[in-house]
């Protein structure tokens, strides 16, 4: 389910991307009394789950400039918060930012304990973790990308209000930084 997800995302930002480059581009205009955009990009990710966050690595690595918005204070959604094990029967069906992430969990293990280990056995490849390790590698893979950039505590409210359309496509959103508690306005050209 996991590899369906990134799989699906990673396609659904290169079609926009390709649609996007060849639509005219509408400047967003500022609504509601919020202040002016805070950042354009080409591409905007809301949500730091494995999906929103392959999307983004995706994107970058096709050249684009990425937000990454994420809710709480943490990336990795459900593998960063508990949920330790890929339901993937066939090993060798995988591969692209999945296999990579899998990759990079069995190389915490042999790196941290030895690669005899226990520990590492018990990743079963990578696709067993703690949740500290799937955030840690997560972290680690949006690091190598400067042309993402992630703001954490920053809440999406599905409302009129908090979405830009123009040209019959989205153009702008807004968020609350949740520590804060003021409105933050961002564009893009292609929305995950």
């Amino acid at each position: 389910m996991l590899r369906m997800l990134l799989s699906i995302a990673a396609v659904a930002v290169w079609a926009s991307l390709a649609r996007a480059a060849d639509a005219p581009q509408a400047t967003p205009s500022v609504q509601g009394g919020a202040t002016a955009p805070a950042g354009r990009y080409d591409v905007v990710v809301v949500q730091a789950t494995p999906g929103g966050i392959m999307a983004a690595i995706a994107a970058s690595r096709g050249g684009a400039s990425v937000l990454l918005l994420e809710r709480t204070s943490h990336v990795g959604g459900l593998p960063a918060n508990g949920l330790g094990a890929t339901d993937i029967g066939t090993r060798g069906a995988t591969g692209g930012l999945f296999a990579e992430f899998v990759g990079r969990v069995k190389a915490h293990y042999v790196t941290k304990y030895g690669p005899d280990s226990q520990q590492v056995k018990d990743c079963s490849d990578g696709f067993h973790f703690e949740s500290s390790v799937a955030e840690r590698v997560f972290e680690g893979m949006l690091a190598e990308h400067p042309k993402i950039t992630v703001l954490k505590g920053r809440q999406f409210d599905a409302k009129r209000e908090n979405v830009e359309l123009a040209g019959g496509g989205l153009v702008g959103l807004t968020v609350t930084d949740r520590a804060t508690g003021k409105p933050e306005r961002y564009a893009g050209k292609v929305f995950v």
